[in-house]
């Protein structure tokens, strides 16, 4: 995890060309923090697309955001970055116990989409009544994450 004395260097590792509007924040906790909710954002108009009990066809909507999801975790550069900083370049201990239980909670929470998703997919006929909506996330995700 970067240093305080580094962290004049994480805009230019992110792609920003201004380092000026990394300085409020508190410490490198805040810092991860906006940049996972910079790249969460784009999503949430994906998502609400399948978790929306009056979806149309709530199964395309959802093979689309995990097929976005997918495509900017390998083409968004700046995406990456932030993936790279977060998940293999900082220690979620002490400063970072927030950070870590944000990445927890969204984790719980994609899966909670995931299955409201799956449930709008049975009403809609477009899944078998016997699928475990519960289950059925918690299998794929695992092989998602690696």
């Amino acid at each position: 995890m970067p240093t305080r004395k580094c962290q004049p260097r994480i805009p230019k590792k992110i792609g920003s060309q201004n380092e000026q509007k990394f300085g409020h924040f508190r410490n490198k906790a805040d810092l991860l923090e906006a940049l996972l909710e910079r790249t969460r954002l784009p999503l949430e108009e994906l998502i609400g697309a399948f978790v929306d009990p009056l979806a149309p066809d709530p199964l395309a909507a959802m093979q689309r955001a995990i097929l976005v999801c997918l495509h900017d975790a390998q083409c968004d550069a700046r995406r990456r970055r932030v993936f790279e900083i977060v998940f293999n370049r900082c220690e979620l201990v002490d400063e970072m116990a927030s950070v870590a239980g944000r990445m927890r909670e969204c984790a719980r929470e994609g899966l909670v989409n995931l299955e409201r998703g799956l449930m709008n997919a049975q009403r809609r006929d477009q899944l078998p009544q016997t699928l475990d909506v519960r289950l059925a996330p918690r299998c794929c995700t695992p092989r998602s994450q690696g």
